[in-house]
């Protein structure tokens, strides 16, 4: 007990060293009632010591008029390892009820057991050193100047020797704020930046904050909370001197000090995709004013999102990753932005949001986004193009795996490359003298790190590692250094995995090289992992599959080298999108009524006319002599902004368009008579689309249906011939009924890829 007693005496020391000091206090009552705009009088201290005993006077301190009393404390601390002792006075007005009347009033006390006369004071208005001479009164006077240096306004306040950038609406280009101005003899730090300071200002291009600037408006205590930059529509990137207590830059993107808080992303940094990092907060109007982002991820640490953060941005897509707390769950978060944009959220928060945004709410991916997806897989193609032979391409090239090999105790997958040109291509003489199939090396992949076994010096050399941190080195190929940028997702056409973008270094510099895609390897194909010029290197990624699921697609190139009916599909179809509100029964049709269009489909459901009968020979009807035969019926729109669901087919191939769906799909094929012919589950938010074999499909008409629990998409094709029967999968049963990729019929089995039953199966 003695010791818990003595414990508790000691912790009592310190608190008995800093209890109220202040005495004497004394107010003059209201001077001059006021009501409207405030008194103008200059808040004013007077400080005098003598001895222990410092004598405060406040003078035209305004408060409410019913006030009749204050209440005044103060605690003195510090002065140890050479610091100033700092005393803190807190005056706080005694107010019995509300008044609409103002008045300034006149205080006096006194704070006892001062020793020094040189102190750190903050009181009121004032914060900073005050030197005090014994006996003589300090008059400190809260007087404002503004003056313009370099067409930018400042305004100063005297007593405490701080200036505020108070108008840079002028600055132009790039700019680094002082962090001193001298006036009259006077040395002034600029410690603030006036809220209004950038307003409207198109010219700034970069600025650089400088470590004094801690805050808005001479306030030291709220550091930085609204984007002072929104609407600077030239602006590309905020710097922050190093050694700033408050503030810090990361990529030129302004955050506070901890990095809790996205501040200011700047309007023009020429980006269309930025993923947020770790922070807890955006700030208000954080993303103001850009109107050039089309993608922006925030992840699952926001917890608060400010008022008007999006203003003025025009996103396709954004997804909020987090739970925000429900004090921030207000429509003002969305001020200012369009509802074309799609907002993507927990399926928790997906009514919350609805509440408060009048644009699309969907759910994120039920999946984990940041699972990783190895890039040697079995059954993975990579069809690879010639950049300079125009399009449609007249040179098409197939790298594929086939079979396993152990190479230095490693278990690796041989890779083939087939190549096929089109007699349209320039040095087609040439290149089709060349094997069409030929072996590319061995490929082995652990811990994110792809492998190639070089055969010619046979040894194996790192290819890919999707491991490294954002802005790592890795020197690959003995070619020049290369800096891995961070993770991305969203914004790459045709792509909806993770991508990193490859920089070189050159001559001290950054220069984009080319991107990796997790679960691909490079823009430019498996091979070239560091783009080396069009002149070393002129093939660029067409697509990637993994047995039916695209995970990477270009469409805006033709395939004219491929065969006929194994390269670009012909055909197209476009899906009716329908919302499911309840489940309906499936329409029952005759045989002769082959083809009946999505549109026709959802009026029989409507019971609003039978199908139209067709005889045989009528097959699919086209699209205008539907719009004869039927009245029109619009399909209800899955947004705006997306790209409607199309396929395109030929007698060989199905190819699906997944590209705008992000969620679970069941994709299900039935044939004339209601037979599933094909079924499968896909995730949708990994894969860009589907390629079906369809090369043994009878003739006829085909419906495609794509649903989950609230929406489907149906469309229809069709076959007119297979000219493939149904075989043995076995080589040894094989006699007859075998293709080449040119579409010829053979007598047996090839070396190289046949067509078996619709199947690619390869000889060595």
């Amino acid at each position: 007990m003695k010791r818990l007693l003595f414990l508790i005496t000691l912790m009592l020391a310190p608190m008995l060293a800093n209890a109220q000091t202040v005495s004497d206090v004394q107010n003059s009552g209201c001077l001059n009632k006021t009501r409207g705009e405030e008194p103008q009088r200059v808040p004013t201290i007077v400080l005098k010591k003598e001895g222990s005993v410092l004598s405060v006077e406040v003078q035209n301190y305004i408060s409410n008029c019913c006030t009749d009393d204050f209440y005044v404390s103060d605690s003195i601390s510090g002065g140890s390892d050479g610091d100033p002792i700092s005393v803190s006075i807190n005056v706080a007005p005694t107010i019995e009820m509300d008044c609409d009347c103002i008045c300034p009033f006149n205080l006096s006390f006194t704070v006892r057991d001062l020793e020094p006369n040189s102190f750190y004071l903050k009181c009121w208005w004032y914060e900073g050193i005050v030197e005090l001479t014994e006996g003589e009164p300090l008059v400190l006077e809260d007087i404002w100047e503004q003056i313009t240096v370099d067409d930018t306004r400042y305004v100063l306040r005297k007593a405490m020797l701080k200036a505020m950038l108070a108008d840079g609406s002028a600055m132009k280009g790039e700019v680094v704020i002082p962090s001193e101005l001298s006036h009259e003899g006077q040395t002034y730090t600029v410690t603030s930046i006036s809220e209004s300071a950038f307003y409207n200002n198109k010219g700034l291009t970069k600025v650089t904050i400088p470590q004094t600037i801690k805050s808005i408006d001479f306030d030291d205590s709220y550091g930085f909370y609204y984007n002072l930059f929104s609407t600077c529509t030239a602006l590309k990137s905020i710097e922050v001197e190093e050694g700033n207590p408050v503030l810090c830059s990361v990529d030129g993107v302004l955050f506070n000090k901890e990095k809790t808080s996205l501040i200011s992303y700047p309007a023009n940094t020429g980006s269309t995709i930025y993923n947020v990092p770790g922070v807890t907060r955006i700030g208000e109007m954080a993303f103001g004013g850009c109107s050039a982002l089309q993608t922006l991820d925030i992840p699952e640490s926001v917890s608060q999102i400010g008022g008007s953060a999006f203003y003025g941005c025009k996103l396709d897509t954004l997804y909020i990753r987090g739970i925000i707390e429900s004090d921030f769950m207000f429509r003002s978060i969305f001020n200012g932005m369009g509802t074309e944009t799609v907002v993507y959220v927990q399926p928790s928060e997906v009514d919350k949001f609805k509440a408060i945004y009048k644009g699309p709410v969907l759910p994120l991916n039920e999946w984990a986004e940041d699972d990783y997806r190895p890039m040697i897989e079995d059954g993975k193609v990579w069809k690879l193009g010639d950049r300079d032979s125009g399009n449609p391409v007249q040179l098409v090239e197939y790298y594929y795996f086939d079979g396993d090999t152990i190479i230095n105790g490693k278990t690796c997958k041989q890779m083939m490359c087939q190549r096929f040109i089109s007699a349209d291509y320039p040095d087609y003489d040439n290149l089709s003298q060349l094997p069409s199939l030929s072996k590319v090396g061995a490929w082995y992949e652990e811990d994110k790190k792809v492998y190639f076994y070089n055969p010619i010096k046979q040894y194996f050399q790192i290819k890919f590692d999707f491991s490294i941190d954002a802005n790592d080195t890795l020197r690959i190929d003995n070619a020049l250094p290369c800096v891995i940028g961070p993770k991305q997702t969203g914004g790459l056409e045709g792509f909806k995995g993770v991508y990193r973008d490859v920089m070189s270094c050159w001559k001290e510099e950054l220069i984009y090289n080319t991107t990796w895609l997790e679960g691909i390897g490079s823009i430019e194909g498996p091979i070239h992992n560091v783009y080396l010029g069009e002149e070393y290197y002129a093939l660029f990624l067409m697509s990637c599959t993994v047995g039916d699921e695209v995970i990477y697609l270009n469409d805006e190139y033709e395939d004219g080298a491929t065969p006929e009916g194994m390269g670009a599909p012909k055909k197209r179809f476009d899906f009716t999108h329908t919302i499911k509100i309840q489940p309906k029964a499936p329409i029952k049709r005759e045989k002769s009524d082959a083809c009946i269009s999505s549109s026709e489909r959802e009026v029989a459901r409507q019971n609003v006319k039978a199908p139209i009968k067709r005889e045989k020979g009528d097959a699919c009807i086209s699209s205008s002599e539907r719009e004869v035969a039927r009245p029109e019926v619009k399909a209800p729109m899955r947004r705006e902004s997306e790209q409607s669901l199309y396929g395109e087919y030929s007698d060989l191939q199905l190819g699906i368009h997944l590209d705008p769906l992000d969620d679970a799909y069941q994709v299900s094929i039935t044939n004339e008579s209601g037979k599933v012919v094909y079924e499968k589950t896909v995730n949708a938010g990994t894969i860009v689309g589907l390629n079906i074999d369809i090369s043994a499909y009878a003739k006829g008409c085909y419906t495609v249906t794509i649903e989950n629990s609230s929406e489907s998409f149906t469309g229809e094709f069709e076959v007119q011939t297979t000219g493939i029967e149904t075989v043995s999968h076995q080589p040894s049963a094989v006699k007859h009924h075998i293709y080449n990729l040119q579409g010829q019929r053979l007598s047996s089995l090839q070396k190289g890829l046949n067509i078996v039953n619709g199947q690619k199966i390869y000889v060595k």
